[in-house]
């Protein structure tokens, strides 16, 4: 146990030296740079995946008073395409498997910032509480009409019961994907995918899909692989900034020198 937080202390410390570089270069470097952050429930159950409303409110505040806007995923689709311009520093904001507080906690917070978030729900909310692993509300039929129906938010699909997409095939796979709530939007369960879903998507209607690869996003990237990373309750307003800038990269490159070597 002492080792292990020992090894995240030294993580972290090397993650914040890195965004303390960026910070320092940024000025002269005019880095682009363009993310994507992967939420869930914004709320107080003790899953390592929520968020409570203070911590999301504080980490949208960070990124907002530091330069970062807020942009839709469906804009970030579009400029990996070369179809739309983006701000120099542009952060997504997605929430994962469509819980009620999105609606009732989150949605203010986003509303008073003006940011656009895109919500990914399950078809089989009874189905898919196995997956999912906890009892947290998720969102009700009427709750996402009403949803659908908000200018800052897009509704996206989850699959029909969080299930690895990358496991089903054929008929199973387009059961689980097809698209539902007019969504155009998809995310993996898990992050987890494979060619047949990817090539697959497209054919349902869908003009992207996330991933949780942690990166930044790429323009000419495949817009059906949008990496993304999740937010966990471990993590400090500045950490989840740096993860929005050039130091995430760094770091990774960092950790992959340092297994390399070990």
């Amino acid at each position: 146990m002492a080792h292990r937080r020992c090894m995240h202390s030294m993580k972290k410390t090397l993650y914040f030296f890195l965004s303390t570089l960026r910070n320092v270069l940024d000025p002269l470097c005019n880095f682009r740079e363009v993310g994507v952050l992967c939420y869930h429930s914004i709320g107080a159950a003790a899953a390592e995946t929520t968020i409570s409303s203070s911590a999301f409110a504080a980490q949208l505040a960070y990124l907002h008073a530091r330069g970062h806007a807020f942009v839709s995923l469906a804009a970030v689709a579009g400029w990996m395409r070369g179809e739309q311009e983006l701000p120099q520093k542009a952060v997504a904001l997605t929430f994962d498997d469509g819980y009620r507080d999105f609606l009732t906690t989150a949605l203010p917070i986003l509303e008073r910032l003006r940011a656009p978030a895109t919500v990914f729900v399950v078809g089989d909310a009874e189905a898919s509480r196995a997956q999912l692993g906890n009892k947290v509300p998720l969102l009700s039929s009427a709750d996402i009409r009403h949803l659908r129906l908000h200018p800052l938010v897009e509704v996206g699909y989850h699959s029909l019961a969080h299930a690895d997409v990358s496991q089903l095939h054929g008929d199973a796979l387009v059961a689980a994907c097809a698209p539902r709530h007019g969504a155009r939007l998809f995310a993996y369960p898990g992050g987890v995918y494979s060619s047949e879903a990817i090539g697959l998507l497209p054919k349902l209607g869908y003009r992207a899909a996330c991933s949780i690869k942690r990166d930044l996003v790429a323009p000419g990237a495949d817009p059906y692989m949008i990496p993304r990373h999740v937010v966990l309750r471990s993590m400090s307003a500045r950490e989840v900034a740096a993860r929005m800038t050039q130091a995430s990269r760094w770091y990774r490159a960092c950790t992959s020198w340092v297994r390399r070597r070990a």
